[in-house]
């Protein structure tokens, strides 16, 4: 049985997280599905962001397949991290309170207060789904 979505549909997701979203954060730690309060405690960094900030959402390497780019950003550390975090950027809407998107930060390296903090270019992506036996 075949299975498909509309690309209308899977951009409707990205233009969600981009026509929704108002900070980036920089986390310690993320755990897959973890609540605004603990997302919230995990912050040590941020940056405003807007719709602006986004490229897309357009086709990705897989022709149907979508994809958005977030084209990064600049803010400042608002907490210490540990001596071995596993960072994640997470893309939020404050106003109300939600994770919007969730992403590996892979430098993991130690953030300290106040210190300039720069949000690389990174995309996320919306895939057809594949079919399982």
């Amino acid at each position: 049985m075949a299975t498909w979505y509309d690309t209308t549909a899977l951009d409707a997701l990205l233009n969600e997280i981009k026509t929704t979203c108002d900070e980036i954060w920089l986390l310690e730690t993320y755990t897959e599905g973890q609540d605004w309060a603990t997302v919230l405690s995990n912050k040590i960094g941020s940056a405003a962001i807007t719709s602006g900030d986004f490229t897309g959402p357009v086709a990705s390497t897989a022709p149907l397949d979508r994809k958005l780019t977030f084209n990064g950003a600049t803010g400042a550390a608002s907490g210490d991290s540990s001596g071995s975090p596993d960072l994640h950027i997470a893309i939020v809407n404050t106003s109300g309170s939600k994770v919007l998107a969730v992403t590996d930060e892979t430098s993991d390296q130690v953030i300290n207060d106040l210190n300039p903090i720069t949000f690389p270019s990174f995309f996320l992506e919306t895939k057809q789904p594949t079919q399982s036996a």
